[in-house]
């Protein structure tokens, strides 16, 4: 599928529950080569993740979010890949807008490529981010031009359990657990 502007495979303004999914070979000429999403997209009424067991693969975008672009509200993740997805300028696999609440657990994030953040960009504008929070996951061999090839942008604590590639892009609460410039997680000695 190809989308004059955004969402490729999937463009999302309402509910949005995905299980068993793949989003594959998708293109999208502005934001979210296989997703976007511009609502809130879980029920308040319901902590279920919104993508559960889902492969997010080979999408591309000609601006943010070669995987998913989550431009608001909630967006939660559980045993998902995102890999091998695009985007010309931020977030190969995932691109956070500003305030938007992410929750990656037991994913994995591998392969995607951008100029900013190949595997997730987090970027901040004039003080305000995304928040997104990690558990139990892999950000690793995501390229991008910076040089911050997995993730970029703020993560919140406690996200605990990672392994991050190349976490050089990262502030907040993280910055202070990484280990050798790979992997964030607690330590027991």
């Amino acid at each position: 599928n190809t989308a004059g502007a955004s969402g490729g495979g999937i463009d999302n303004t309402g509910a949005l529950y995905l299980q068993n999914s793949t989003i594959s070979g998708n293109t999208a000429q502005s934001c979210g080569g296989g997703v976007s999403s511009a609502v809130p997209v879980v029920s308040y009424s319901s902590p279920d993740p919104v993508l559960t067991n889902c492969t997010i693969s080979g999408n591309s975008a000609g601006a943010h979010g070669g995987g998913i672009f989550i431009d608001s509200g909630d967006v939660n993740f559980q045993n998902c890949t995102i890999a091998e997805n695009s985007a010309v300028d931020g977030g190969g696999g995932i691109f956070i807008n500003i305030q938007s609440n992410v929750n990656v657990l037991d994913s994995t994030i591998s392969g995607n490529t951008a100029d900013n953040g190949g595997g997730i960009d987090n970027p901040i504008f004039y003080g305000y981010f995304g928040f997104l929070t990690l558990d139990n996951s892999i950000v690793a061999g995501n390229t991008s031009q910076s040089g911050d090839g997995d993730l970029v942008g703020p993560v919140l604590s406690p996200s605990v359990n990672n392994l991050i590639g190349d976490g050089g892009g990262i502030t907040g609460g993280l910055a202070d657990k990484i280990i050798d410039g790979r992997e964030i997680g607690r330590a027991h000695v």
